[in-house]
């Protein structure tokens, strides 16, 4: 009987592990899904130096204090951004101003590795 009691006890320990395990892993994977930075907070714009939105400098915009040039270290190098309210990306180049709306839930973890990250110079709460 003792050894029965002993199996049994294994059993729950393991239930109990698995489960708190599937608690643990839960709240990440769907963040991640998602597109959410949990430091990007609700009505900002996030841009960041690096890629994958956590290496280099970061600058968090809030498209209500209008337009914005970039800080010198996002000037031409925007390597990702997450954003988690509408605005507009601006840059200017020889032919004239270019613009890209941004949207609520818009991301790109290597937005440099394509033109418009590398000639951004500014923001704006709209286009």
């Amino acid at each position: 009987m003792a050894v029965r009691s002993r199996k049994l006890s294994l059993f729950a320990l393991t239930l109990t592990g698995l489960s708190m395990t599937g608690i643990a892993f839960a709240a990440p994977a769907s963040a991640s899904l998602a597109g959410e930075d949990p430091y990007c907070k609700a009505g900002y714009i996030c841009l960041y130096s690096g890629e994958s939105f956590n290496s280099g400098q970061r600058w968090d915009y809030d498209p209500n204090s209008g337009y914005q040039d970039l800080p010198d270290y996002l000037h031409d190098n925007v390597n990702s951004f997450k954003s988690r309210a509408k605005g507009c990306f601006i840059a200017y180049t020889d032919n004239g101003k270019e613009t890209r709306v941004v949207n609520d839930g818009d991301y790109q973890s290597v937005y440099g590795r394509g033109r418009f990250g590398s000639i951004m110079d500014a923001v704006a709460g709209s286009c």
